[in-house]
């Protein structure tokens, strides 16, 4: 075995890729991630999950935020993005899974029960790496720091995310951004920057 597939969190559906070179074997809590499947070789990333990837990194760089590289194998990912946090936080990682949607053409917003459900998580430190978990952590935090209803902050960063995506402007940039990494199936930082600065701007929709 080569690489395995760990549960990331207490949700079955949530996992992550677990290579040698990568093992990524424990959860939050310092727990084992318990496997619950063994592959030959990791994943080849598919079309929708360059569009995953790619909204990340559109519209962090539509916030202002760097980051080093992105990969499309094995646990796809952005990598060395430079900190956010709040509401552009927040609509950073839900970009991710609403331009996955976007892509076969869905939209939606997480029903109150499983919003519920991250934030017991989180509550509970059982929560997973997963862009839900990750902004449910950051709403939580945030609410913590300005006396705040954390409810409210995923939600308006959950809107943003979703209406950045649906834009024009964006959505180019992600698709023709997601057609060069499937391509290449890594780009720097860099090359990434040079696709997205044909639609948007290097911080142009920058917002605490």
């Amino acid at each position: 075995m080569t690489c395995a597939l760990r549960a990331c969190c207490q949700r079955p559906a949530g996992a992550f890729v677990s290579t040698a070179s990568e093992p990524r074997s424990l959860l939050i809590d310092g727990t084992e991630a318990p496997i619950f499947a063994e592959l030959p070789d990791p994943p080849r990333g598919t079309e929708d999950v360059a569009w995953h990837e790619c909204g990340h990194a559109v519209v962090a760089h539509a916030f202002g935020a760097a980051f080093k590289d992105m990969h499309l194998d094995g646990q796809a990912r952005v990598v060395g993005m430079d900190t956010m946090s709040g509401v552009a936080a927040i609509a950073m990682l839900l970009a991710g899974p609403a331009a996955q949607r976007a892509y076969v053409r869905q939209y939606s917003t997480l029903f109150d029960v499983e919003l519920d459900d991250f934030f017991a998580r989180v509550d509970q430190v059982q929560f997973g790496n997963c862009d839900e978990c990750r902004a449910a952590l950051i709403a939580t935090v945030s609410a913590y720091l300005d006396d705040g209803d954390r409810r409210a902050i995923f939600r308006a960063g959950e809107k943003l995310g979703n209406e950045l995506v649906s834009r024009p402007d964006i959505r180019r940039a992600i698709g023709n951004l997601a057609t060069a990494l499937v391509e290449a199936r890594s780009l720097t930082g860099a090359e990434a920057r040079l696709i997205i600065d044909e639609y948007v701007k290097f911080g142009g929709h920058a917002r605490a």
